[in-house]
């Protein structure tokens, strides 16, 4: 038990929990957002009122998660300051910036029209309303593409420079170390980094899964008790439509997130695969394995031969027909390794969960099409389960791509000689133990192995070519000459441990973590009792109002429906 007195593994345990929890919502909503904008759209093209029942008991679902996806997501913004003080000053004005940009962008989108959304069914015309609801599931897609954005430039930073932070005209020195600032020097760059888009299209994509099987789930069960039929059979069709959509796009996301990872964090695409050895042979895909980290090998190892060479680099061999080796996690000190079983695990229980997903959709489809679907007891059971295992991969899924870059909390440039060129580029290599002059080189997939021992990417170094051409490794306290050049930098970067913040103790952040937990239990049996009798009570049978009243009849009505959003009020919509 020794983590419980270490501040930092105590405040990432804590940071863990908030964002874990948090993130139960934000794709559930935004999914939602989704097929809310489809379902007011029928009823908008239609009038049906079956489609407007159905867009109003969905509105009530959203409003329950969008609120509780608030509440949750603050206290993250809260903890950079309490517990990773030393990081924000390093990445405030980068880091800050796209926040920011999130709260101007999406938030204001988002709270403008959602009062419409939840409140303004009777009170504004149906055109308006849906302009509302598409206000709202654009505030919230977009509040992704930012949260996702500076969440993307910690893993594979660009656009920025790092620089003496200035106090009173002169650098600011604490225990005589200059304090240090990383300054935007390209703002596009920055948020356009290497793995924004890839990243933002699976957060998509998860985002719709979840939305989509949550409805699905609701739905089904509707069906199986034989309640709420025209509403369940339409919600389910749109929802199945959707959860296509997002489980065949998670598989063609992510197999483009793996390209990225494998270019520039090499490091983390071993620790998904546990790959601890490069070896001149193509590389097995593995299903079932356990990751032995003391050892750096891996136990009971069942996997597909050469399919993680060929899904890296398309191809098995090179040019001249050598195989293309997987870079291994021996290319990194070990003290400078993720968990490879947390790591490992997370993303096989992602990769799991979605091949899961696939099939439950698939088998959908083709009743569906048959006619048969309604009938299939069996089926509609897995549609109700589906839920879990998309909620999972999701977090799964965060948890990939967080452990996967420890202890990098500001991840160092990727150590390809030239990241344009793909897995196929050079990687830089260096040698510590080696004369100066023969500490650095390049190593390509396809060169020979046998001599890569001692040999470790160059992260926290920086790789500068002199007059002649020569590759070395510049001094940690010295500057270039003005006839060298800066072939790679891995200086810009921060480590987890450097940016804890300095006057927090262990002690307080255990009684946080288990404050916390409590308030999430608290949080967690509302948010399932609200739930719970929401879908038992199911759609209101809406009878439009006439409008009269005045503002105090008004007043009351908006009053009931809040409290109906809630459904903690008997009795129906008036």
């Amino acid at each position: 038990m020794d983590f419980l007195t270490d501040t930092e593994i105590m405040s990432r345990i804590q940071f863990a929990i908030t964002i874990s929890f948090h993130y139960l919502f934000p794709p559930l909503t935004i999914g939602l957002g989704f097929l809310l904008v489809a379902m007011e759209w029928k009823w908008l093209r239609t009038g049906d009122p079956v489609w407007e029942r159905t867009a109003r008991f969905w509105t009530s679902m959203f409003a329950i998660n969008f609120a509780l996806g608030v509440a949750t997501g603050i206290v993250m913004e809260f903890e950079f300051g309490t517990n990773w003080s030393e990081y924000s000053r390093f990445v405030g004005d980068v880091f800050g910036s796209m926040l920011a940009a999130e709260g101007l962008w999406a938030f204001f989108l988002e709270s403008g029209f959602l009062a419409v959304l939840v409140f303004g069914w009777d009170k504004v015309s149906r055109r308006f309303h849906f302009f509302a609801t598409l206000m709202v599931c654009l505030g919230s897609t977009f509040s992704s593409i930012w949260i996702v954005m500076a969440n993307s430039w910690m893993q594979t930073p660009t656009g920025f420079a790092v620089e003496p932070m200035i106090r009173d005209g002169v650098p600011w020195v604490v225990d005589g170390q200059p304090v240090m600032r990383a300054v935007l020097t390209d703002y596009f760059a920055a948020i356009l980094n290497p793995s924004s888009v890839n990243r933002i299209t699976h957060v998509w994509v998860g985002a719709a899964t979840m939305g989509s099987f949550f409805v699905l789930s609701i739905s089904a069960y509707w069906i199986l008790r034989g309640r709420h039929l025209a509403v369940a059979t339409r919600s389910f069709g749109l929802a199945l439509i959707l959860a296509a959509i997002g489980t065949v796009g998670a598989m063609m996301t992510g197999d483009a997130n793996a390209r990225m990872v494998a270019v520039h964090q090499p490091v983390k695409l071993a620790a998904m695969e546990g790959v601890y050895e490069t070896r001149a042979q193509v590389a097995p895909l593995t299903i079932i394995g356990m990751p032995d980290d003391a050892e750096s090998k891996m136990d009971w190892e069942i996997g597909i031969p050469g399919a993680l060479t060929a899904l890296v680099y398309r191809r098995f061999h090179d040019a001249e027909g050598h195989p293309l080796s997987i870079p291994g996690l021996d290319l990194v000190p070990e003290d400078d390794r993720p968990k490879t079983l947390i790591v490992y695990a997370c993303f096989h229980i992602m990769v799991g969960c979605g091949t899961f997903l696939v099939g439950v959709v698939g088998l959908g489809i083709y009743h569906w099409l048959r006619g048969s679907l309604w009938n299939t007891r069996w089926l509609l059971l897995l549609f109700i389960t589906g839920v879990v295992p998309a909620a999972i991969a999701n977090q799964t899924g965060w948890f990939t791509a967080e452990t996967g870059r420890q202890p990098w909390i500001v991840h160092p440039t990727s150590p390809r000689v030239d990241p344009a060129q793909g897995a196929m580029s050079p990687l830089w290599l260096v040698n510590m133990s080696k004369p100066e002059s023969e500490r650095v080189r390049q190593w390509t997939p396809g060169d020979p192995v046998d001599d890569l021992s001692g040999w470790h990417y160059p992260y926290g170094k920086l790789i500068v070519t002199d007059g002649q051409g020569e590759h070395r490794v510049l001094a940690a306290d010295a500057a270039p000459d003005d006839d060298m050049t800066v072939a790679y930098d891995g200086t810009k970067s921060m480590r987890t441990s450097d940016g804890i913040s300095k006057a927090l103790r262990s002690s307080a952040v255990l009684w946080a973590c288990v404050m916390f937990l409590l308030i999430y239990l608290m949080l967690s049996i509302l948010w399932f009792v609200v739930l719970n009798h929401k879908i038992h009570k199911g759609p209101d049978d809406h009878t439009p109002k006439d409008g009269s009243g005045g503002l105090i009849v008004a007043m009351r009505r908006a009053l009931g429906e809040i409290t109906s959003m809630t459904g903690l009020r008997g009795g129906t919509s008036r």
